[in-house]
């Protein structure tokens, strides 16, 4: 697989006209993506379950003149999902989907919890909701995209649009990190979903990619952010942008899989010629001792 430009100038005239399906579109780096989007002339559906603040997104976008709307929706709901996919292809006056980007996501509690038993206190189940947001809502949108790409597919598969799905991963998809066990399977689980499907989704002209941001300050990292402010370096939401777009109007991306790092974007190589990543990720995350360190003094 060639590895991917990451430094080639973006076209971004391609998108104009084009539907856009972004799940968690509602705020953080999938509400940044969605804009990006938006104004470079797509039709932007945010799916969300956040109601307020999705609609208040679409609605200043509208009013800016962008074409977005907001559908209120369960990703861990096949039926909502559906719904989402549904309202996404009648919005566009194609009556198609183009990029679809599954971005919504939540962070996990620790996995252990320090806390002292009082004598005869029994251990209190621990939520997975992680896991039905992060891993089957992925894997619910990753099938819908699927589907809906195919129905609008070229019969030849030389078109100079391919479809694309954009997964949104995570650096903690690569390397192990303290305490937040669950968030961290999740991502693995991403990564595994977009690994498993990319050739099969290749074979019917469908680009798929995946981007794995380093942390950034956004609404779900915030407790994070504040204890590691002055302890390492952050990544850029702007890089994730960039990403995101480039995967979409680059036709020549394809399989690959973008670290965001506070140095900038990488391709991490995640193929058998780069041996599943190994090669690149160990130049990627030379500060990786240091966030572990920061991360396992912080407060439950």
């Amino acid at each position: 697989m060639s590895k991917a430009d990451l430094e080639a100038p973006l076209d971004l005239s391609s998108l104009a006209g084009r539907g856009v399906l972004i799940t968690g579109g509602a705020s953080g780096l999938g509400a940044a993506v969605a804009n990006a989007f938006a104004k470079a002339g797509s039709y932007v559906t945010i799916a969300d379950l956040q109601q307020e603040l999705g609609e208040k997104n679409a609605a200043e976008l509208t009013t800016e003149g962008y074409n977005v709307q907001f559908v209120h929706t369960d990703v861990t709901s096949w039926a909502s999902q559906v719904k989402a996919f549904e309202s996404a292809s009648l919005f566009c006056p194609t009556r198609t989907i183009d990029v679809v980007i599954p971005s919504a996501a939540v962070f996990s509690e620790p996995f252990l919890d320090l806390t002292t038993l009082a004598a005869g206190e029994q251990l209190s189940e621990p939520s997975t909701t992680v896991f039905d947001v992060n891993i089957t809502g992925t894997y619910y949108t990753a099938k819908l995209a699927a589907h809906y790409f195919r129905s609008t597919l070229d019969s030849e598969h030389e078109s100079s649009h391919l479809k694309s799905l954009i997964f949104m991963a995570s650096l903690g998809g690569y390397i192990a990190g303290a305490r937040f066990t669950a968030y961290g399977a999740t991502k693995f689980a991403v990564r595994g979903i977009w690994k498993h499907s990319r050739d099969d989704l290749k074979a019917l002209g469908i680009r798929s990619n995946l981007i794995a941001p380093w942390l950034i300050p956004t609404p779900m990292t915030e407790s994070q952010v504040e204890h590691l402010k002055g302890k390492i370096q952050f990544a850029k939401v702007e890089d994730v942008v960039d990403a995101a777009l480039r995967c979409a109007v680059d036709q020549r991306i394809q399989g690959r899989a973008i670290a965001v790092t506070p140095g900038g974007n990488v391709d991490l190589r995640d193929d058998p010629e780069g041996l599943d990543a190994g090669v690149e990720v160990g130049r990627v995350v030379s500060g990786l001792d240091k966030l572990i360190d920061a991360v396992s003094t912080m407060e439950t």
